[in-house]
C-alpha cells in the first residue's frame, strides 16, 4: 500500500494544486505483485477535502491466460478518488457533515 502524508495539502486553501510523485520499486496487494511503478498524484483541495487524481504504471507478475506461464506484464492505471477528513487539520476536530 502506497501512504500519503497529506497534512500539508488539506491545510491549503480550497483550489490548490500540488502533485506528489511516485516511485516504489515493489509492491505487494491482495495476492498481485506489481514493480517498478512510477507515476504521479495530482492532489486538488475541495471545499470537502483532497481530490486524487493518479496516474501510474506498472508490471505486474501473473499468469498467462493462454498457457497459464508466469508473464510479466505492463500495465497504466489512471483513477480518481475524493478523500474526506474525518478532522480538521488546523485544530483536530471532529469535522461535520
Amino acid at each position: 500500500m502506497l501512504l500519503f502524508n497529506v497534512l500539508r495539502e488539506l491545510r491549503q486553501a480550497i483550489g490548490a494544486v500540488s502533485e506528489l510523485d511516485i516511485d516504489e520499486p515493489r509492491l505487494e496487494a491482495e495476492g498481485l505483485s506489481l514493480h517498478d511503478i512510477t507515476g504521479v498524484v495530482r492532489l486538488v483541495r475541495s471545499d470537502r477535502g483532497l481530490l486524487a487524481k493518479v496516474r501510474a504504471t506498472a508490471i505486474i507478475d501473473t499468469n498467462c491466460a493462454r498457457c497459464l506461464k508466469d508473464i510479466q506484464a505492463p500495465i497504466e492505471v489512471r483513477y480518481t478518488e475524493e478523500y474526506v477528513p474525518l478532522t480538521d487539520a488546523n485544530n483536530g476536530t471532529p469535522v461535520t457533515r
